[in-house]
């Protein structure tokens, strides 16, 4: 987790009472805050700025408990009924303020990051979910298993490009320099354990 928040709009300091659009009104001009963040819906756009912004100190926890923090960081009311909606990613209109939001950074790879990161969390907890057999004929059976197998494939072949991605993005020089000479002496070890598991010595007699 980021050590402390630089938020694009630093709604971390912004006085009691006081709504995120009064304190930054050049964000009225995307009809996604105004129509989806306004009044009483404030939290909501204050959830999604903790939540979306790049230099977020929440941006580096677990997807959902990421979401906790940012509503609560955000003072969404815990008897809200939109929270659970939120949670599965199934509430349109916060979905709608988090895509703007993403855009507003004005970079490609952080947009990357951001929605494949969503995407691969929610494909790796799918994994683990039981499958409903006892509605199943054997076909329907075999297709949910290779669906499981392929999406299992998949996030070995995608997690290394965004965990790499994210390391590009966030870490300073120094921090990058090391990760990436650890990723070299990993390989080299690699390499070599399977050279000395290959190799033929002949034995003697």
């Amino acid at each position: 987790m980021a050590e402390k928040s630089t938020l694009r709009f630093p709604i971390d300091k912004l006085k009691a009472g006081q709504r995120v659009l009064d304190a930054h009104p050049e964000l009225r001009a995307y009809p996604a805050f105004v129509e989806h963040g306004a009044g009483e819906n404030d939290c909501w756009l204050r959830f999604t700025i903790f939540y979306a912004d790049k230099g977020s100190e929440y941006r580096d926890l677990p997807v959902d408990h990421k979401k906790r923090e940012c509503m609560r960081r955000a003072g969404v009311p815990a008897t809200d009924k939109r929270r659970a909606a939120v949670e599965k990613w199934e509430d349109k209109d916060v979905a709608a303020m988090i895509n703007q939001y993403v855009r507003l950074q004005s970079s490609l790879s952080y947009a990357l990051w951001f929605h494949g990161l969503e995407s691969a969390w929610q494909t790796i907890e799918g994994l683990s979910a039981p499958i409903e057999r006892g509605s199943l004929d054997e076909t329907k059976i075999q297709t949910a298993q290779k669906t499981r197998k392929d999406n299992l494939d998949a996030m070995f072949e995608q997690v290394p490009k965004l965990e790499s991605l994210g390391n590009t993005l966030f870490l300073n020089d120094e921090e990058l320099k090391e990760v990436q000479q650890r990723d070299v002496l990993n390989q080299t070890g690699s390499v070599e354990k399977r050279a000395v598991g290959q190799s033929f010595v002949p034995k003697r007699k």
